[in-house]
């Protein structure tokens, strides 16, 4: 892998969703931005984080995952140019893509 830096997260195990888990599904994904900021990274790649062994629904994730990439952004001046989400089956690209069409996003990139 050619990459200068990698951050790791560890998400959140489904339980339901009433034990917290989009705040820390949303946590995940800031604090990862938070870091790339500090660190001067302009370009980071995300997965679908926790929708694997954790089990957290694909299409909650997607929404969790994408509306708090845009709030950071909008929020930061210093955020990420580049910021793609790699997908690796069909199901969690066609999540994401619906979900981005729901939430009126379009300038993000999903690598299937």
């Amino acid at each position: 892998m050619r990459a200068k830096y990698i951050i790791h997260t560890v998400g959140p195990v489904w339980e339901g969703g009433l034990k917290g888990e989009p705040e820390q599904l949303e946590s995940c994904y800031r604090e990862c931005l938070q870091r790339a900021v500090k660190c001067g990274i302009r370009s980071i790649a995300f997965t679908s984080i926790s929708t694997g062994f954790f089990k957290y629904p694909l299409e909650q994730a997607a929404t969790v995952a994408l509306t708090t990439v845009k709030k950071f952004v909008e929020q930061t001046p210093k955020a990420p140019d580049r910021i793609q989400f790699v997908l690796f089956d069909d199901k969690t690209y066609t999540c994401y893509v619906n979900a981005l069409s729901k939430l009126g996003l379009g300038l993000f990139s999903l690598i299937g």
